[in-house]
């Protein structure tokens, strides 16, 4: 239990930022979508309008959870400030985003279910009751323990190591 409220207390700094920078434009999306569909209730908008509304709140909710996932995962796996933490996810959502859309999928598919027929929704219970946010966590950060292997290059030498690995290059032909 000692080692739980440890971790909360090492991640907190990361977490509720990030909750704050996520979430907060996430209710705002959510709320310009409500506006919509009373201005078109009381006569005042367009359909074209709330359907605008509408595709653009999914684009910005889609982002900002990709955000805030690689935010939480860049801010458990390494010891770095908020703000750098906030670049590095900005980087990984647009650098990486086909894989993000396919593994943000994969963790979502539990959820997905629920919203589906009878025996697919039953699916659905079981996988959230046995597994829940355990399969969740364990997908995204497995996946972005691969994208951080695969960003992560190797480190560039310094201008001197550079200027000699051709003359060791060269000592090397020469003896062969």
């Amino acid at each position: 239990l000692r080692d739980f409220w440890q971790g909360m207390g090492a991640n907190i700094g990361h977490v509720l930022p990030a909750a704050a920078i996520c979430g907060i434009p996430a209710y705002l999306l959510l709320l310009a979508v409500d506006y919509s569909r009373y201005l078109l209730a009381v006569g005042q908008g367009n359909a074209a309008g709330l359907i605008v509304g509408i595709v653009f709140a999914v684009i910005g909710m889609v982002l900002l959870a990709l955000l805030f996932l690689w935010e939480l995962s860049v801010g458990a796996n390494y010891k770095v400030g908020f703000f750098k933490a906030l670049r590095t996810a900005l980087f990984a959502v647009f650098r990486l985003f086909p894989f993000n859309l396919f593994y943000a999928a994969l963790v979502a598919l539990p959820l997905a279910l629920l919203f589906f027929g009878s025996f697919l929704q039953t699916i659905g219970f079981v996988l959230m009751f046995l597994f829940g946010i355990i399969y969740m966590l364990l997908v995204w950060m497995n996946y972005s323990q691969w994208a951080f292997d695969n960003l992560v290059g190797e480190p560039e030498a310094a201008p001197a190591e550079r200027a000699a690995a051709p003359q060791a290059d060269k000592a090397q032909a020469d003896k062969a």
